[in-house]
């Protein structure tokens, strides 16, 4: 028989307007990620014969990647825990508080973020996030972490087809190393960010392609015994059209001058 339960994906993204010091950060195209992460799901079927056609994973895009939503959603059992955003160049993790603002995060105060809820998988689509946040989640008992290790920021679209990817093998019952695998065949064959088109350094030369930024730490041989998902109709999903609260949905601008208006106004009671 069949596992009945689907793949328990839980994508926190974060996505804040500024760093720590207030400069703003480059967003991350939050919406073509989410696309190809539900057409991934989508067209993978259920392993059961009599239930062909349905999916075999479920994903909850959690709409704000503050230490408390995040501490929330862990409460619920997870079988990959996803999370894209940025890393800064110490290995610390870039969270944001209520306003849109960067919160840095250590290695330690991620791994305390999980609490008991231990999830088999973790991808960290980070840059710099192999140099301690992999082995920090790895040593609190995780099986198998995804990570970046890249000198430079990496290439948005590199990552959002590598996910794409990876999460069509998992939800297919592949094992995480052979999802790996085919996810990084997917980046090294891509006619943008393929190996045939590696980046530049800031002489011209040619680095180290894309596809061999990301990094597996740990058990490669996980799999999921998936089963087809139940139908359960589930909650919308938010949008990701950025990071300001619904009541300032309004607003329209780029990233330092959405931050000063949103200042302003909180510090005149408005």
């Amino acid at each position: 028989m069949p596992n009945e339960n689907p793949l328990r994906i839980l994508v926190i993204t974060s996505r804040p307007l500024t760093d720590g010091a207030g400069n703003p950060i480059v967003l991350l195209d939050v919406e073509e990620e989410r696309r190809r992460l539900r057409v991934a799901l989508d067209l993978s079927p259920s392993p059961s014969p009599e239930r062909r056609g349905e999916r075999a994973a479920f994903a909850r895009f959690l709409p704000e990647a503050t230490t408390g939503a995040i501490i929330d959603a862990l409460a619920d059992e997870w079988d990959v825990v996803h999370l894209t955003g940025h890393g800064a160049s110490d290995a610390r993790v870039l969270l944001e508080d209520e306003f849109g603002e960067g919160q840095l995060v250590g290695a330690q105060e991620l791994t305390q973020l999980f609490g008991a809820r231990i999830p088999r998988v973790v991808v960290l689509s980070l840059c710099y996030s192999a140099r301690a946040a992999a082995t920090a989640l790895r040593d609190a008992g995780i099986g198998a972490v995804v990570a970046i290790e890249a000198d430079q920021p990496i290439a948005d679209k590199a990552a959002i087809i590598f996910n794409q990817q990876f999460y069509a093998m998992l939800a297919r019952g592949a094992t995480v190393g052979a999802a790996f695998e085919r996810a990084q065949t997917r980046v090294v064959q891509d006619a943008q960010v393929g190996d045939a088109h590696p980046p530049l350094d800031g002489d011209g030369k040619p680095e180290a392609p894309w596809s061999q930024r990301f990094m597996l730490i740990g058990d490669g041989n996980i799999a999921f015994a998936v089963g087809a998902f139940d139908k359960t109709p589930s909650q919308p999903e938010p949008r990701a059209i950025g990071n300001l609260r619904a009541r300032n949905a309004n607003f329209v601008g780029r990233a330092k001058e959405i931050v000063e208006i949103v200042k302003t106004f909180d510090g005149r009671g408005v």
